[in-house]
């Protein structure tokens, strides 16, 4: 192990997976077929002796994206250039990359004896600069070949909208408030698409998507091998 190899104090370790699963919260089971709570969010645990201090929680959500950033972060490297995603250090507290004061900031907590984390939970505690957003999720399901159904996921702290069918005649609007429901328990709440509300919503995906359009247009293409290489 690492602390019977003397590493432990100079060690980054991970914890995390690439997609949760479903079991029956709401009729469904294993994962691909909702944008739902349980199937969406993934756990993202940190532990680094000495540079994240031992249960710091970061309440705005987080990407798995921004694991890159944030291990160049760590280590005290520069972040390349052009990626996705962000650097969570100064939401971990890391002592050498303190916010500095004014920057728009989230809420960071520690727990007494609990490890290092970032995670999408989090209370009143030491503030870190990390600003917040809306994190953009889709998944088409083929319930056959002729109808394809297209859904997006726009997901705040407190805050989670699903839009199925965007852009056609069966647009449907879900909205979870996260902070009297955090777990997504039932169907959620109808928004209509003709509403103030409902159009705000559909404008707002249009601006995300027209962001991720812009962001993969702008990623250099390099040869797999180059790529491998680095």
């Amino acid at each position: 192990t690492l602390r019977a190899d003397g590493l432990e104090e100079g060690s980054l370790v991970i914890l995390t997976t690439d997609h949760g699963e479903e079991l029956l919260e709401h009729g469904r089971k294993l994962h691909r077929s909702s944008l739902l709570r349980e199937q969406l969010q993934v756990p993202l645990i940190l532990r680094m002796p000495g540079r994240i201090p031992a249960g710091t929680r970061v309440e705005e959500p987080v990407d798995l994206v921004d694991l890159v950033p944030t291990v160049h972060g760590l280590l005290g490297r520069d972040v390349p250039p052009g990626l996705p995603g962000r650097d969570l250090t100064p939401a971990l507290a890391a002592p050498p990359l303190a916010a500095e004061a004014g920057a728009p900031t989230a809420k960071a907590r520690r727990t007494e004896g609990a490890p290092g984390a970032a995670s999408q939970d989090g209370a009143d505690g030491a503030e870190a600069a990390i600003a917040p957003r809306t994190l953009l999720a889709e998944l088409t399901v083929l319930l056959d070949l002729e109808r394809p159904e297209w859904s997006v996921s726009l997901r705040r702290r407190d805050e989670h909208v699903i839009v199925h069918q965007a852009g056609t005649p069966d647009v449907r609007i879900v909205r979870y408030d996260l902070a009297g429901n955090q777990l997504e328990i039932g169907e959620g709440e109808e928004v209509s698409p003709d509403s103030e509300e409902g159009r705000a919503i559909l404008a707002e995906l249009e601006a995300e998507r027209e962001r991720v359009r812009e962001l993969r247009g702008s990623l250099q293409r390099r040869p797999v091998g180059e790529a491998l290489t680095e």
